[in-house]
């Protein structure tokens, strides 16, 4: 008797079960990365992105709507996906007379940009962009300061050839990183900002040049626009590094393009 009470009971508990309907969750979103090994870059790097700026930024236009002449930097921070395309585009920065719209609009149309990497993985990343505002066009005077001999004229040609762009093993400075960062200590002037009147804060400059085959430094060039004397210190410094160890691939080293970045931290304002 007590087995067949047990079966009614079970009976009239599978009657009143209600299957669970399985939802249809989201798939997760893959992590961007804040910093990644190798950074996006526009197209074929930082020479056809100020080819680009020259072209399309219209760095007056915060005169045409009667803004005091001065300098302007703009900051705008977006997502580069790992197909390329720009998602996210935010301004970090509140200039007004138009500028952070313009900059948007400039990052908007700039077509697919090359996905950073994480461990030769193509990852989702941020990048931050600095646009200059002034009555001169500082892209266009980059150019003809430093000629754009590293790529064609069209930026969306293939890259010159000779030149690795990503090479199995970086160039590295003899010792890197340490070896680096004690020639940095023994021969950056950090005191340049401070001397030429910059704000606070922490300014992060970077050089671009070619290690050739034999470790010979060449077209050494700013890809930053700080001020105050950093990039010319800075790429003073790169001058004077002497040889580096070149890029590597399959074993044998290859003539490559290297970024480094040099930070120079001033922590007292300009009296």
């Amino acid at each position: 008797m007590k087995k067949t009470g047990f079966c009614v009971l079970l009976l009239l508990t599978l009657m009143h079960y209600e299957p669970i309907v399985a939802q249809n969750k989201p798939e997760p979103q893959p992590m961007i990365f804040a910093i990644a090994e190798k950074d996006p870059v526009y197209r074929l790097g930082y020479d056809s992105w100020i080819q680009y700026l020259a072209k399309n930024l219209d760095t007056g236009l915060p005169f045409k709507k009667g803004a005091p002449q001065k300098t302007y930097k703009v900051i705008i921070q977006f997502i580069v996906e790992k197909d390329g395309s720009i998602t996210d585009i935010k301004p970090l920065t509140k200039e007004g007379y138009g500028m952070e719209e313009e900059a948007i609009r400039v990052i908007t149309t700039s077509g697919r940009w090359m996905p950073a990497l994480q461990h030769k993985v193509i990852v989702r990343c941020f990048k931050k962009e600095t646009f200059v505002f002034s009555e001169e066009n500082i892209f266009a005077a980059y150019l003809k300061r430093y000629p754009a001999a590293n790529i064609p004229a069209d930026s969306l040609t293939p890259p010159l050839p000779g030149i690795v762009t990503h090479p199995d093993k970086d160039a590295l400075y003899p010792g890197s990183p340490d070896g680096w960062v004690s020639f940095l200590r023994h021969n950056l002037n950090e005191a340049i900002p401070a001397k030429n009147g910059a704000t606070k804060g922490v300014y992060r400059v970077r050089i671009q040049f070619i290690v050739d085959m034999d470790g010979t430094v060449s077209d050494i060039r700013p890809v930053t626009f700080e001020g105050y004397g950093m990039e010319e210190e800075a790429l003073r410094v790169i001058k004077k590094s002497g040889k580096w160890n070149p890029a590597i691939i399959d074993g044998k080293p290859v003539k490559s393009y290297k970024v480094v970045p040099i930070t120079f931290f001033e922590s007292k304002s300009p009296a």
